[in-house]
């Protein structure tokens, strides 16, 4: 009865993250994950949660996966992606480097290669709209990009990081969603985001919130380009004044 009453460990990965209403239909999800991959438990669980949000609210664009060398992130987002029922989109995969070529072996590319097409099969995933890619560069030469509804950074390395955002942030739509799951761990990956982000401000636009999303993940939501100054379109007009500097008492009441 004690062997019975244990937890399995895939109940205990749920015991240990707290799930809302929303969360339904994560449970099978999750158990394909783990086995065919090593991804934590929270951040598939954030992945989930982000392509829900696309899903809620009818964002376009292309699910861009950057860096990457397990197939848990293409098994979350597909089988989301048919859970809710949603128009199948283009997944852009890369798994290598951003400019100085690809990060792993030939032996280990080819062992990646076959995971994705069995996990791909798996969830029955259209392979047509997948495009897979060992370089950035070979992806922004052979598959045009429009529009980017969510944007994930796995990369620990800072040029591969920097190269990644310069390169694809700017096609990520208003209220596109961006993953950046090393930043809490890779000192390069943080100083390549916060330094592509400081240079979102100092040019004028609006830096996302990153919410932490696991133990080194953090993840956002692509503000607005125009900045609201205020609801009516225009600078509010400071409160009037008495004499003795403080506001009048019409503006205390």
């Amino acid at each position: 009865m004690a062997s019975q009453d244990k937890p399995t460990v895939v109940e205990q990965d749920f015991n240990d993250v707290p799930l809302d209403a929303e969360d339904h239909g994560f449970y099978e999800i999750w158990r394909a994950c783990r086995r065919s991959s090593k991804m934590p438990f929270a951040r598939a669980l954030g992945l989930f949660r982000a392509i829900r949000y696309v899903h809620q609210n009818f964002l376009p664009g292309d699910i861009v996966d950057i860096g990457s060398a397990d197939v848990g992130s293409v098994i979350v987002i597909a089988k989301t992606i048919e859970l809710f029922g949603a128009a199948k989109r283009r997944l852009l995969l890369v798994s290598g480097e951003a400019e100085s070529g690809c990060a792993v072996t030939d032996g280990a590319a080819n062992d990646f290669d076959a995971e994705l097409s069995i996990a791909l099969a798996d969830t029955g995933y259209e392979s047509s709209l997948v495009f897979r890619h060992h370089r950035l560069k070979d992806l922004l030469i052979s598959t045009p990009v429009q529009e980017i509804v969510l944007l994930r950074l796995d990369h620990t390395d800072e040029r591969a990081s920097s190269s990644a955002l310069e390169n694809l942030y700017p096609y990520l739509v208003d209220a596109g969603v961006v993953i950046v799951e090393q930043f809490g761990s890779s000192a390069g990956q943080r100083k390549a985001v916060d330094a592509y982000l400081d240079g979102l401000v100092i040019s004028g636009q609006t830096r996302p919130f990153l919410q932490v999303s696991d133990e080194t993940g953090r993840i956002g939501v692509k503000p607005a380009d125009e900045r609201i100054i205020d609801i009516r379109g225009t600078t509010p007009d400071p409160p009037p004044t008495s004499s003795t500097g403080r506001p009048s008492s019409s503006q205390t009441k």
